[in-house]
């Protein structure tokens, strides 16, 4: 069965980027690392297809502290990611240029008052540093003072973050200030987290503005920005699940955790495959502002002159645990098939597990068939040169090193995790779905193609050339256009719905369905236009499940009867221990909930009322 990303490929195809919205484009990721993975390589070819294909500038916006940014920009233009019409600003960098005139504006009023008491200002402290600089350092004698303070390139002090602290250590007040050059204070706020947003507000100077959010970090952070003429849009790069058994009511990562229960809070979210869409719908509801936009791939043209080895392996990965390169490297040295002649796999990466990495390849007697190489600059030409390459991540989101392979016409042989590769590979069409994820099932598909014969491969690698081609820039900025055409400015009434809730009733549909039926009285009506839900809440408060209103019965005078249907499959082992219940109107970025009331004798133990009189569950 061919996989596609959209229902209508042609159509899709087509679209134009004629139009493209003309504001201002910003990316806010947290970092560009020095060796930086698949997540920054996407959003750094995805700002240089919006520059090339629909004309706009791109500002890639970063909060990691760095004594200059300089030596990041330069490397990337040496290698092509960083192009005119791009560039690469950050926080510190921005704030320790500000002009004075500017700083208290910047800061804006989050100044208690005009005079700022003396902190640590009139004691002891590095007043100058050589060069732009951090320092790290502790004042007073009751009452401990704890500076992080950073220093422009003139060595004066921009910022300091201040910690105010009792005889045993304990924090008793925290405090951001920014300062003049002469010393003298600009403003303070309380936390750092203000002053981000002021960066975002002088970004965007009032205009127009969008801004994809591609880091997890960030998103987290953002889910507090809200401003008039900024959208902001979350660009979910991985799996927003703990672990990979397919089903969308795992645990939540815990990285993502407060963006995914606030999805509300973002004017638009997009992923990059239709799989992950529709598990995020299953476990929070359609909020309407939920997209699929995968990655973006134009390939170099083809080195005709290269000679491809017919049983030469690759791999591109960061060497860390989650790649699990220990599998590629058990699976090639490990039981199976006698190898063909010159059977090989070139691992290309670095990271924290190269040691032990080298470890187990000097362990085997056939250790001179998998090489670590280091890092490369040229996946393209590695491509080119092997015949298979392998991807055994413990979760993806659209890998983009998968576009890349095959677009060289190099086979790609992948687990099956959540969410990409099933995406993109079409199982012995034009590469290999390993189903299982251990080495010896990964074994098998490599013995599996290694024994085509030489026309099947060319096939194979006719067909992943193919495949890669639906995935071209130019097509993906057509939907980036239609997702920044469809956003609509949020509401700044501020005003929230009005509604009471009456008994819940719980009906059984064997033993692993049940639905929840309820009365509503709105104050009007007629329902809002927002997604109106039944949620359910861990005890702890966090968002577990969120599930659109599946049937609506008008009684009149602003009366509703709701339901909304739920099965076993919505309360694995994993989920929390107790569950509340509540009807929610999602209004913009407010939800306003209500517990449902429950006073029915549950036919289930699992469902109760609680001593208050609502719905419960215990899972």
């Amino acid at each position: 069965m061919t996989n596609t990303f959209v229902t209508n490929s042609e159509s899709i195809r087509s679209l134009s980027v004629e139009n493209f919205p003309s504001g201002k484009h910003a990316v806010v990721t947290w970092a560009i690392p020095d060796n930086f993975g698949g997540m920054t390589k996407a959003l750094l070819h995805r700002s240089e297809s919006f520059v090339r294909h629909a004309g706009v500038s791109v500002d890639i916006l970063t909060f990691d502290w760095r004594e200059s940014y300089e030596p990041v920009r330069e490397r990337l233009r040496q290698s092509g990611a960083l192009i005119d019409g791009m560039r690469v600003l950050n926080f510190w960098e921005t704030v320790a240029d500000i002009p004075d005139a500017c700083l208290a504006e910047f800061v804006g009023t989050r100044n208690t008052s005009e005079a700022y008491e003396p902190l640590f200002e009139s004691m002891h402290y590095p007043e100058s540093l050589q060069g732009m600089g951090s320092k790290k350092w502790t004042a007073g004698t009751e009452q401990q003072i704890s500076v992080d303070g950073y220093f422009r390139p003139d060595g004066s002090l921009f910022l300091a973050r201040v910690q105010e602290l009792d005889s045993g250590g304990n924090v008793l007040r925290r405090r951001v200030r920014i300062y003049h050059r002469d010393g003298s204070v600009a403003g303070e706020c309380r936390a750092i987290r203000e002053l981000y947003f002021s960066w975002l507000d002088y970004w965007s100077s009032q205009n127009e503005s969008f801004m994809i959010v591609d880091s997890k970090y960030a998103a987290n952070l953002l889910v507090k920005y809200r401003r008039p003429h900024v959208y902001t849009i979350y660009m979910v790069h991985g799996s927003h699940l703990e672990s990979n058994d397919q089903t969308p009511f795992s645990e939540l990562s815990k990285s993502r955790g407060v963006a995914f229960q606030n999805l509300h809070r973002f004017d638009a979210v997009c992923v990059l495959t239709s799989r992950q869409r529709d598990h995020v719908i299953t476990r929070f509801g359609d909020l309407g502002n939920l997209h699929v936009v995968p990655n973006g791939h134009t390939a170099p043209t083809p080195d005709k002159g290269g000679e491809r080895e017919a049983a030469r392996g690759t791999m591109l990965a960061i060497l860390s645990k989650r790649k699990r390169v220990d599998h590629a490297i058990q699976a090639l040295l490990g039981p199976g098939k006698e190898l063909p002649e010159g059977a090989s796999l070139h691992i290309f990466g670095v990271g924290e597990e190269e040691q032990r990495l080298r470890g187990l390849i000097g362990e085997s007697d056939d250790s001179g068939k998998v090489v670590m190489e280091g890092f490369t600059n040229e996946p393209y030409a590695e491509f080119g040169r092997a015949s298979f390459s392998l991807l055994t991540s413990a979760a993806e989101g659209f890998p983009l090193v998968l576009l890349e392979m095959m677009a060289a016409g190099c086979v790609p042989i992948a687990y099956d995790v959540n969410y990409g590769p099933s995406q993109i590979i079409d199982d012995k069409v034009n590469g290999y779905l390993v189903r299982r994820q251990d080495p010896v099932d990964l074994r098998v598909a490599i013995d599996s193609f290694l024994g085509l014969s030489d026309d099947e491969r060319t096939r194979m690698r006719e067909a992943a050339i193919k495949k890669s081609a639906e995935f071209s820039d130019r097509t993906v900025v057509g939907l980036w256009k239609v997702v920044f055409n469809g956003l609509q400015r949020r509401s700044d009434s501020g005003k929230s719905v009005e509604f009471t809730v009456e008994n819940a009733a719980v009906t059984y549909f064997g033993d692993d369905r049940m639905r929840i039926q309820c009365k509503i009285a709105m104050s009007s009506d007629s329902l809002p236009s927002s997604a109106v839900c039944i949620a359910a809440y861990a005890r702890d408060g966090g968002l577990y499940l969120r599930r659109n209103i599946s049937e609506f019965r008008m009684l009149g005078g602003g009366a509703y009867v709701v339901s909304a249907d739920l099965g076993a499959e919505c309360f694995p082992e994993s989920a929390p221990a107790i569950l509340d219940f509540y009807f929610e109107v999602i209004e913009d970025d407010r939800v306003v909930r209500r517990r449902l009331p429950f006073a029915q004798k549950s036919r289930l133990p699992a469902v109760y009322g609680t001593i208050h009189g609502n719905l419960s569950l215990r899972a």
